[in-house]
């Protein structure tokens, strides 16, 4: 039995194709709008041997006052 799955999400922000093989060997095409998930996808899939595609892109900035203040610390 394969342990494969691909999965398109597509809403009017953002598109993802998602491709992964749990039996795989490795091998990572990933293509996102943020170069540290990139690394980390990469990573994920090399050193677990999944194949794993990641095509995905859209808005991302946050919606307004959802950043953290770093000027003061709301934890005390």
């Amino acid at each position: 039995m394969a342990r494969t799955a691909h999965i398109v999400r597509e809403t009017s922000e953002s598109h993802i194709d998602l491709e992964l093989n749990l039996d795989g060997t490795g091998k990572t095409d990933i293509d996102t709008s943020v170069p540290f998930y990139n690394h980390m996808m990469t990573a994920l899939g090399k050193h677990s041997l999944i194949d794993l595609t990641i095509h995905a892109h859209g808005d991302l900035s946050a919606p307004e006052g959802s950043e953290r203040d770093s000027g003061s610390s709301r934890w005390h």
